[in-house]
């Protein structure tokens, strides 16, 4: 059970990370949204 958390907390981290690499690349040549 307890190591349920640290993997639920690595998948949003994981999800932040992409959505934050994606939004900065978005930001520096925005071609195709």
């Amino acid at each position: 059970m307890k190591f349920q958390i640290p993997n639920v907390n690595l998948g949003i981290w994981n999800f932040i990370l992409v959505i934050s690499i994606r939004y900065f690349l978005g930001s520096k040549t925005a071609s195709t949204t």
